[in-house]
């Protein structure tokens, strides 16, 4: 089925002939900690789109935006005036919604579980062009009334697992990673993360703090993932002023 649907798209088939390695570097890197059950996170992914169609439409447009860019993702611990010079693209991880609407920007897409402020997600929804919402098995339910009750237009759905319909196995572990990781996926020449802290966590965006040692070990699993995933993408990845920087590597 998956096969005929992305026959027609060539975002999806560029997408997916990247993605296999990248899940696997999830599955090495974080179930071993973690201890997530799969099986829970494949049955969520069933709450995504049972038809490429919608996907490849997004993708379509996301892709013809991102590629050769310079992609921006604005962080939860971002500051105002951000430092956007250069930036083709802004992104950002519900960590950073905030931030960029209060700063009166737009970004292109922002990557994220649902688990940000209900004001600031009715706002994003609303405000920014593509929202890609990541499919886990703590989130079922969150997802599951979205879908039922608001059925966005602008959503594109996400997994860090193998999945059976279209919701995308992109990989990747965080809000912060994954937003970088679409990035590089769909072409981008170079992604500029602006606003994080891998060995600090921040809870600017969250009505409520549950585990803060969590936390800390995700964002740790997080930064392993980017290394990993640029250096299998032919991306180099740099850290300068507290920014990082991933440039597509002139040999790939």
């Amino acid at each position: 089925m998956l096969g005929c649907q992305t026959s027609f798209c060539g975002s999806l088939r560029r997408l997916w002939g990247k993605v296999e390695k990248l899940i696997g570097i999830y599955y090495r890197l974080v179930e071993p900690v973690m201890e997530y059950s799969r099986h829970r996170e494949g049955v969520a992914t069933l709450i995504g789109p049972p038809t490429c169609y919608s996907e490849c439409a997004a993708l379509e447009e996301l892709e013809s935006e991102v590629r050769e860019s310079t992609v921006c993702i604005v962080g939860p611990l971002a500051e105002e005036p951000l430092n956007i010079e250069g930036c083709n693209v802004i992104a950002a991880p519900e960590g950073g919604l905030h931030t960029l609407i209060n700063s009166g920007i737009k970004p292109l897409y922002v990557t994220g579980d649902l688990d940000v402020e209900l004001k600031y997600m009715t706002m994003g929804l609303r405000l920014v062009k593509f929202y890609v919402i990541h499919i886990h098995g703590d989130n079922i339910e969150r997802v599951s009334w979205l879908v039922k009750t608001v059925g966005p237009e602008n959503a594109i759905f996400t997994s860090q697992v193998h999945t059976v319909n279209c919701t995308l196995n992109i990989g990747g572990f965080t809000d912060g990673d994954r937003a970088a990781i679409l990035a590089m996926l769909l072409g981008a020449s170079q992604v500029k993360l602006q606003g994080f802290d891998f060995e600090k966590p921040t809870f600017k965006h969250k009505e409520a703090i549950l585990n803060d040692r969590d936390k800390v070990l995700k964002l740790k699993l997080a930064r392993k993932i980017l290394v990993e995933t640029s250096k299998t993408l032919g991306f180099t990845l740099k850290e300068t002023g507290g920014e990082l920087k991933i440039s597509k590597s002139t040999t790939a």
